[in-house]
């Protein structure tokens, strides 16, 4: 039997996370959207919504 040809692949994680509107957790709906942690605090109650809102605190 021949040996199998070992390929040393390197592998790059980019850790994500969903970033939720907490008022509309509080109503029921889930809205929220995948992020890459390092862009994370970069997200804005506005872009969760896709139009103006008065809502302002996200978990």
């Amino acid at each position: 039997m021949a040996n199998p040809i070992v390929v040393n692949v390197p592998v790059v994680v980019r850790p994500s996370v969903w970033v939720g509107c907490l008022a509309c957790y509080n109503a029921g709906v889930l809205r929220g959207v995948w992020a890459y942690a390092e862009y994370a605090g970069a997200v804005t109650p506005d872009e969760i919504h896709e139009w103006e809102t008065d809502h302002e605190e996200l978990w």
